[in-house]
């Protein structure tokens, strides 16, 4: 999954400017969610974003039966949230699709949130690309788009300024990503932490189509991200992670592909990323300290891993999200 690092306006520490274009009978959960994660958290050190409810009239009525006022168009935003709605199968206006070009040519990242998607595929932004929706309606997308790569699996997938979730909660794990990448895990972590979810959640829309993941398994899975996370230097092994998880060796390879939707050793390498942010956020030890302390061994690991992933070097990193002294 592509990275938002690099395509994104918003930098540092400083707020950004977010649009939410509401449409007739926009799902109220995802735009209550978008309204959460970017909601006023300046009393806990966060910056302070500057959040527009936006849409062709004056007002517009929620899935819920709630009315919502909206302002017209403006200068274009840090980010474009689209919401889900009942108008999936309907059209836009003129006016609604060429607020969603302009914005993503402006520079916006722009994300449809469930059958959101279907808005960003009508404005043309998804041709070409690979996108998501919720499963039930991810068959009707790709026969209506047949430009767009759909994929039933992923929870959220983009790239280049253009972003779709899955449906219901996958909006939020899609937005914490993009606060993620445009300032820092230390940020998105506060407010995930604060809305209850993780900051990272694993697996993909396979776990709620085809069957249900044991609520014991999930919850031992949890207690062992905890585990690797207080301890990420200690030798994490798949011998001990199914020792831990009381599994054979096999069938831990299976659960956690099954449940996690990727490999011990690459599950293990995200969660000592994750620690080595942190720790080039919020402290000032020198990198080969943060590589030891995080599990990744060297300077030269550690920074090898991070190019890979997110595109920065460590010190390119901490010189973009650290806060300012």
């Amino acid at each position: 999954m592509d990275s938002a690092m690099g395509s994104d306006r918003g930098t540092g520490r400083q707020g950004l400017r977010v649009d939410i274009l509401v449409f007739e009978q926009a799902r109220m959960y995802d735009l209550a969610t978008a309204l959460e994660v970017f909601s006023d958290r300046s009393d806990r050190g966060l910056p302070r974003h500057d959040v527009r409810l936006v849409g062709a009239q004056p007002r517009a009525s929620c899935d819920s039966g709630a009315t919502v006022e909206l302002t017209g168009f403006a200068d274009v935003p840090d980010l474009l949230i689209v919401p889900g709605s009942d108008r999936r199968l309907g059209r836009l206006d003129e006016e609604e699709i060429a607020w969603i070009r302009r914005a993503h040519e402006g520079g916006a990242t722009v994300a449809g949130l469930c059958t959101g998607a279907f808005a960003l595929a009508e404005a043309g932004l998804l041709d070409g690309r690979r996108a998501t929706t919720h499963w039930r309606f991810a068959s009707a997308l790709g026969e209506r788009f047949p430009m767009v790569d759909v994929t039933a699996d992923e929870i959220f997938v983009g790239g280049d300024g253009v972003w779709t979730s899955a449906g219901v909660s996958a909006g939020a794990d899609l937005l914490i990503h993009l606060l993620e990448s445009i300032l820092g895990a230390t940020v998105a972590g506060v407010v995930a932490r604060s809305m209850v979810i993780p900051l990272r959640r694993s697996g993909n829309q396979a776990q709620f189509i085809d069957h249900e993941v044991e609520n014991s398994a999930a919850e031992d899975f949890r207690l062992l991200e905890d585990r690797v996370r207080s301890k990420p230097f200690e030798d994490w092994s798949v011998a001990r992670f199914a020792t831990e998880l009381g599994l054979s060796k096999r069938t831990c390879y299976r659960t956690f592909a099954s449940l996690l939707g990727t490999s011990p050793h690459d599950w293990l390498i995200s969660l000592r990323l994750d620690v080595a942010r942190l720790l080039l956020e919020s402290t000032s030890a020198p990198i080969e300290i943060v590589a030891a302390d995080s599990g990744m061994g060297t300077q030269d690991n550690l920074r090898k891993h991070f190019v890979s992933r997110f595109g920065l070097s460590p010190r390119d990193y901490r010189a973009r999200f650290a806060p300012a002294v």
